[in-house]
Parts: C-alpha cells; structure tokens; sequence
C-alpha cells in the first residue's frame, strides 16, 4: 500500500513537472518574439545611478539569431540565443560575450541588465516603431 502511494505521489509530481516546463518554454517563446525589433534607450543605470553615457545605445534582434547593438561604442552585429529568460550575445567580431537578464518584455518596453566590465547596468529601452 506504501508503495502504491509513492508511486502515486511521484506520477503527480511528474505530471506536475512536465506541465511546468511546456508552460515555461511557451512564456520563453513569447518573450523571444516580443524582443523581436529594434530598441533605444530611454534610461540606463550604472550600479544603480542614473547614466547619460549611453544615451544612443540601441539594440536590435532579428528572427535568424542575429543582433546589433552599439553598447561597446562602435555596432556590432553578432549571433545570440534567447532561453531561460536571458539573451547571450555571442563574441563578434570584438570578442565579447555578453549575457543579459530580461527583467521584463511588452510590445513597447524592455528591460535588460548585464554586467560589463565589472559594473551593473540596467537598461530600460523602448522600441522603436518607426522601423517596424
């Protein structure tokens, strides 16, 4: 009878866990589509203050896996990968991997933050609809 239970336990659990991850991979693939397009920034922080330094930061992600961005001054374009919640810059052409955390995604504002060079930023972009 123990076992009957722990088995009927485990079946729950199971059923349980597999409705979390195709509930999880359908959130992470909305998310993908929603960062799709181009995004400037309207706010950037830098360990928690208020920067002006990347006042023409943008970033754009495309459908193939491609982006560009300017966050290391000069646009880049490189491969990248959504998943878990995080956007992992491939190195380019400069060599530098990045990973981003989104915070948060809607049709019309994105929120990303990254360490880079050892400080925290935060960005709060917006998209931009003139090219989309």
């Amino acid at each position: 009878m123990k076992n009957s239970r722990l088995q009927l336990l485990c079946l729950i659990m199971l059923t349980s866990l597999s409705f979390a991850c195709s509930s999880d991979a359908k959130l992470n693939k909305e998310a993908k589509n929603k960062v799709i397009g181009k995004w400037e920034i309207k706010e950037a922080f830098r360990n928690g203050r208020l920067t002006e330094s990347l006042d023409n930061l943008y970033f754009e992600f495309y459908e193939d896996g491609q982006m560009r961005t300017n966050i290391l001054g000069a646009s880049i374009q490189s491969n990248y990968d959504f998943s878990g919640g995080k956007i992992k810059q491939e190195a380019g052409d400069e060599g530098v991997e990045l990973e981003y955390l989104v915070e948060a995604v809607t049709d019309t504002s994105l929120i990303l933050s990254t360490v880079l060079r050892r400080y925290n930023f935060k960005f709060d972009l917006q998209r931009n609809l003139e090219l989309e």
